[in-house]
């Protein structure tokens, strides 16, 4: 999913170059941007925002990697069927990323459990976690709590608002509530998710969250540009 900008023309009453009026223009986009990503996040995902919360990082990146279809013909079944080019960069991103290792080993789990394929990929990687010969790398810093995938969704969305639309970050004496930040928390809000705006600006920038923003960055950098594209955390790039 790509930002969609206007290109609505001001009106004749309406200075085109009046910062305040510009500004309003950037925040109500993206806020119409915001909408459309949580509202597209149970066809993406598989849950609504508020859900997220249930949702583990393994299964948010087997949601966003293409190549990776879930089947779910039962509550009590789960597997996924694997295309060889991602079975084949799950491999070879796992021996350097523990998040795409666990999500490697998840699938096979499932697969395996329930009699399903196995693309030559996984297959190489789980005779190589047998032999002792393919390894989880270990991990750097501590292990992400609860409720990290919905969080990781509104730090990048986050950032993207600001960079995509002309917003600050957080609020200052220019942006008043005017951030990015402030078009989550509404957004989320209308959605059935209620946070507070400086909970999400200490997660975006507080110090006390540096741990949290560098697991999120990690994950990001695994999911790549491609995913973070399906997701609408990042802009498409022009061919």
């Amino acid at each position: 999913m790509c930002a969609k900008f206007s290109s609505e023309k001001p009106s004749l009453n309406e200075d085109p170059f009046d910062d305040a009026a510009l500004l309003e223009s950037d925040y109500q986009r993206a806020l119409d941007y915001a909408d459309e990503v949580i509202e597209g996040l149970p066809k993406l995902v598989g849950m609504t925002l508020p859900e997220m919360r249930e949702l583990s990082l393994t299964d948010l990146a087997i949601a966003l990697i293409p190549g990776i279809e879930t089947i779910n013909p039962d509550p009590n079944t789960v597997w996924h069927r694997v295309s060889d080019a991602a079975a084949y960069e799950l491999y070879f991103e796992g021996k350097r990323n523990p998040d795409a290792y666990d999500t490697a080993i998840e699938i096979c789990t499932r697969n395996l459990h329930n009699g399903a394929p196995l693309p030559v990929g996984l297959r190489q990687l789980m005779i190589g976690e047998l032999q002792g010969s393919y390894k989880r790398v270990k991990r750097v810093g501590p292990k992400p709590k609860g409720d990290f995938a919905r969080r990781w969704l509104l730090y990048q969305e986050a950032h993207f608002i600001a960079d995509a639309f002309n917003l600050h970050l957080t609020r200052n004496d220019a942006s008043n509530a005017n951030s990015a930040c402030d078009v989550l928390v509404n957004s989320s809000e209308i959605h059935g998710y209620s946070i507070k705006y400086n909970t999400l600006r200490d997660w975006c920038t507080h110090s006390d969250y540096a741990g949290f923003r560098a697991r999120a960055d990690r994950l990001s950098n695994f999911l790549k540009d491609r995913y973070l594209q399906s997701l609408g955390v990042i802009r498409c790039r022009p061919s």
